[in-house]
């Protein structure tokens, strides 16, 4: 919480100029820790519930993605920036597999199968972005060892998707039969 509070002051002395500063730039650009470790940080300590903090990690990723991409193409995706870019990866797919998780454990299994979805579609739209450039010769440095990352990512949100759908559907049915049974007086068996 100290952390929140520390960025909410210097955003507000800054007068929002350096927020919005940062929020253009890249790894490896100067005020790049500013925009991850403050503007993203603040947004996601102020996102109000784990359906809001999952959806602020899943722009997050897709950022991170389109970050990779514009600097490859640019020939700027350094190994420094590559591993910077991969270990914010990295933290946001835990943070979402968490909220995934918190979203099932409160019963809100439509939510999470909800954003569990979300983060497959981004992180599958992002991986073909990314295989396209690759292969197309749009960027002037290999994107495969960040695809590598991502591909293992979409085969993690493929699995929390799959999942926390089924577990919406069997608590979606489970309370469909409940619900005949007590509108009919037949017992179900349940």
């Amino acid at each position: 919480m100290p952390f929140v509070v520390l960025a909410v002051a210097i955003a507000a002395a800054a007068g929002g100029g350096a927020a919005v500063v940062a929020d253009r730039s890249l790894p490896g650009d100067p005020m790049w820790s500013f925009k991850v470790h403050v503007n993203e940080s603040l947004q996601t300590s102020l996102a109000g519930s784990a359906e809001a903090t999952a959806n602020s990690h899943i722009e997050a990723i897709d950022t991170r993605l389109a970050e990779a991409e514009k600097l490859a193409a640019q020939g700027r995706l350094s190994a420094k920036a590559e591993a910077s870019i991969k270990t914010n990866f990295d933290a946001h797919t835990e943070a979402i597999a968490e909220a995934i998780a918190k979203l099932e454990a409160a019963g809100k299994l439509d939510v999470a199968a909800d954003v569990a979805a979300r983060y497959q579609a981004t992180v599958a739209t992002r991986a073909a972005t990314l295989a396209e450039a690759n292969v197309s010769g749009e960027s002037s440095v290999s994107l495969s060892p960040i695809l590598i990352k991502v591909r293992a990512a979409l085969d993690q949100a493929s699995e929390l998707s799959a999942n926390a759908s089924a577990k919406a559907s069997i608590e979606s049915n489970t309370s469909a039969k409940t619900n005949v049974s007590a509108d009919t007086g037949i017992n179900l068996g349940l």
